[in-house]
């Protein structure tokens, strides 16, 4: 909620339960391959990621689907890029450790 997304199927159903553990898995086969199921997403009109393709289910805003959909935002808030430059700094970091280890 802080970021402002929810998760809905492909149809904009409510996600279930088991569907929900099954994409938490599926997510790590999309970041097993360096990032590379996760990453295609960008390229892709839809933006969904392999596990999301998987699973069918879909990350939206969280007024999508709802009763007021004219509440949703196309941009990102401030705390999806807060999440995303902390992503990266630990990766940065990991992959400086990684060489100082080989």
């Amino acid at each position: 909620m802080v970021v402002g997304v929810k998760l809905v199927r492909g149809n904009g159903e409510r996600v279930s339960a088991g569907r929900a553990v099954m994409r938490a898995l599926l997510l790590l086969v999309s970041v097993a391959p360096m990032g590379a199921g996760v990453v295609v997403a960008a390229a892709l009109p839809k933006r969904r990621a392999l596990h999301d393709w998987l699973c069918d289910t879909r990350v939206v805003d969280r007024w999508a689907y709802s009763a007021h959909p004219e509440r949703q935002r196309q941009q990102l808030r401030v705390a999806v890029w807060v999440i995303l430059l902390l992503a990266a700094s630990a990766l940065a970091l990991l992959l400086a450790m990684g060489s100082d280890l080989f």
